[in-house]
């Protein structure tokens, strides 16, 4: 009886314990990345975990006054263009965005790519190149049309989500226990407690 008690016991704290270190992945992830020729394009992998709405935003685009990126005032002409595919760089046109508009980021600038999609699990990557970039030229990761633009410069991405998902290389956000986990772990603790005032 005892041993099956300790069991019992084990495997509930177990439970409760894997149950508290299941954490919510959803919120803001950014990364930072730079265009530094008129043929480079940036791809990023992303792995959507549980579907959701997603927003992407690109910081890019320096006005005369502006100095997003503490490196001097207007060095940063990046037009930026975006093209997120599934799977891969082969796989089914998701979206794409060329002036999104300004977003929540600090821009100032109507060049800056915002774009909403919604998204199901599974692996994605996002292109950023300048804004001659096409479809073509992003699947193939390089922008060919756009060899001697000086239109380059930093650029800082943040991606938003109700959504569990990751980047590679960026930054994720903090994660916290969901409230469904913590009451599973008060509980798991409760029938221990309870099961031991019982004997």
């Amino acid at each position: 009886m005892k041993s099956k008690f300790v069991k019992i016991a084990l495997m509930s704290a177990a439970l409760s314990a894997s149950a508290l270190f299941n954490v919510a992945n959803a919120g803001l992830i950014t990364a930072n990345g730079s265009i530094d020729t008129g043929t480079e394009v940036d791809v990023w992998s992303i792995e959507v975990i549980t579907s959701g709405d997603f927003t992407f935003d690109v910081l890019a685009y320096e006005n005369p006054s502006d100095d997003f990126f503490n490196n001097g005032i207007d060095n940063d002409h990046l037009d930026s263009y975006i093209y997120l595919f599934a799977t891969d760089l082969n796989g089914a046109l998701m979206g794409r965005d060329d002036d999104g508009g300004l977003g929540t980021d600090g821009s100032t600038h109507g060049y800056d790519s915002l774009m909403n999609v919604t998204l199901t699990s599974g692996s994605y990557v996002l292109a950023i190149g300048d804004y001659r970039l096409t479809e073509t030229e992003a699947r193939a990761a390089f922008n060919g049309d756009n060899a001697s633009d000086m239109n380059n410069g930093q650029y800082a991405m943040s991606v938003s989500s109700d959504a569990d998902f990751t980047i590679e290389g960026a930054t994720a956000p903090t994660s916290v226990p969901e409230p469904s986990t913590i009451a599973m772990f008060a509980l798991g603790l409760m029938g221990l407690f309870s099961r031991k005032l019982k004997k």
